[in-house]
């Protein structure tokens, strides 16, 4: 039964996402940006609890806590109060999925 419901509550969750989430493809730019720091993108994506499969689905949406959490990590990790202007200059058609 707890399969059933987990399954279920991923695809309720999945199909909120895909209504409000974050574009993996902006991920990829945070994660792209906090490489620039010298973070290695496997421990930056296993650090903030990104799941990297889901990073190569183009059509992804992360929900907003998965992206806040990584906003959070990254920060720390850049130590950088500009750290938003480095994510500015990674900005690619990509992150927008064009």
């Amino acid at each position: 039964m707890s399969d059933i419901v987990t399954s279920d509550s991923s695809r309720v969750q999945a199909w909120r996402n895909a209504k409000t989430g974050v574009l993996s493809g902006w991920v990829h730019t945070i994660l792209r940006a906090l490489e620039s720091y010298g973070v290695p993108l496997e421990r930056a994506v296993i650090e903030s609890g990104i799941n990297p499969d889901l990073l190569l689905n183009g059509a992804f949406r992360y929900s907003q806590s998965d992206v806040n959490r990584l906003w959070i990590y990254a920060r720390k990790q850049a130590a950088d109060p500009s750290f938003g202007l480095a994510v500015a200059k990674q900005v690619r058609p990509s992150s927008f999925h064009v």
